[in-house]
């Protein structure tokens, strides 16, 4: 039987084709330590004299665009960093709770690479800290703040209340894992990469981006494994995912909007960077397709969701 590990997307079965999802098993807590292990980076040694060259060089559109595709990653981030340890302290065993915690370290690192980028080469000042996130903040929607901060403090709350409510838990993972962190970070991050790659900009950027993608990959991985295991155990803990994803879809295909209103029918009339919307659902509601078929369970209805939305937008493309 084929593991779903492809190195390279630390094995996200999001990244695998249809064809090969039935063959696929879900790489335990203790792999993805493993591998969190042998792919450490550096984000305070990246050198962004370059990329800030590259910002001045631009026009002043493409630094707003830019900026406000940039935003959510750094502000959002510097949320999770925060949020996450309630996660932590609700493991099941000490193998999930090693993973969650290389989890924080990552999202900590994230945070430093993303601080550095928006202080060092859109600011240009390396020198305070704390205006960065505040000013990265202030150019997030109201959307964004529905999806980071309203939302998820219910289920995080409930969850520092009682690590033991496994609904809570299933709650904030589907947020997290599928929705914040496979939904639309991997998801914006695949077409800013390729706009840095197409335009020669910012190198430093660029191998921070794609070690943070890694990342990601490796947590979507560990949510897809943990709801696998729920989903599959009760049919309660998938009608919870189904209804989280249903409520939240919409607010996440707002966040990169300009004046956060998105419909979510996979064919939202706005770009981001260069790229149509078409192209950012396909690639995003293709990606929870699988998941969504790995996980299995109760979740039919959203499976079925995520599928039309990826063959909406691909009669488009």
């Amino acid at each position: 039987m084929t593991d779903f590990l492809f190195e390279s997307e630390q094995g996200d079965p999001g990244t695998v084709e249809d064809a090969n999802l039935d063959r696929l098993r879900p790489i335990m807590p203790r792999r993805l330590f493993a591998l969190w292990e042998t792919h450490q980076w550096a984000a305070t040694t990246l050198d962004f004299t370059r990329d800030r060259q590259d910002w001045l060089g631009l026009h002043e559109e493409q630094r707003a665009m830019l900026v406000r595709s940039m935003a959510p990653f750094f502000a959002g981030e510097a949320r999770v960093a925060e949020v996450l340890a309630p996660i932590i302290l609700a493991a099941d065993d000490e193998q999930e709770m090693a993973f969650l915690a290389t989890q924080q370290a990552d999202e900590a690192r994230h945070t430093v690479f993303f601080e550095r980028f928006w202080r060092e080469v859109t600011l240009g000042d390396d020198t305070n800290a704390r205006p960065a996130v505040e000013d990265a903040r202030a150019h997030c929607n109201d959307a964004f703040v529905e999806l980071f901060d309203r939302r998820p403090s219910r289920a995080i709350t409930r969850l520092r209340m009682d690590p033991r409510d496994v609904e809570a838990k299933v709650e904030a993972i589907a947020i997290y894992h599928l929705i914040v962190e496979a939904m639309l970070g991997l998801t914006a991050m695949h077409f800013v990469l390729d706009y840095f790659t197409k335009n020669a900009l910012f190198p430093a950027t660029t191998e921070g981006l794609r070690n943070v993608k890694r990342d990601e990959h490796r947590h979507v991985a560990w949510g897809t494994w943990f709801l696998r295991q729920k989903c599959q155990e009760e049919a309660r803990y998938g009608k919870i995912v189904e209804r989280t994803l249903m409520e939240l879809l919409p607010v996440a295909a707002s966040v990169f909007v300009e004046g956060g209103a998105a419909v979510c029918d996979g064919l939202d009339p706005c770009e981001f960077l260069d790229y149509p919307s078409a192209q950012l659902n396909y690639f995003a509601f293709i990606g929870l397709s699988r998941r969504l078929k790995v996980i299995g369970g109760a979740t039919k209805e959203i499976q079925g969701f995520a599928a039309s939305g990826a063959w909406r937008a691909a009669r488009v493309l």
